[in-house]
């Protein structure tokens, strides 16, 4: 994996994220990016995807012929900011 962005909007827009770990062969790799609390409440919905060494970026939705299997799409995480001051 050479670079993984960040959406904090559901996909809408994307920002570089920092790596933590090195790259090694077949292995996961560790990511890191600041997210200050949005000031308005509500749901967010918060995704990442990577990028290779030969600049091919995950499919933005899953290929159906691997059925349930090869997860390799943003997931997207929903997170809710509350109002509690």
């Amino acid at each position: 994996m050479a670079r993984v962005e960040v959406s904090v909007d559901g996909g809408r827009c994307w920002s570089d994220a920092e790596f933590v770990d090195p790259p090694r062969l077949y292995a996961w790799r560790r990511w890191k990016r600041e997210w200050t609390t949005p000031a308005p409440p509500g749901r967010y919905v918060l995704m990442s995807r990577a990028t290779d060494s030969d600049g091919e970026m995950q499919p933005d939705r899953h290929d159906s012929r691997y059925g349930a299997y090869v997860i390799n799409y943003p997931l997207p995480i929903e997170v809710f900011v509350d109002d509690q001051g």
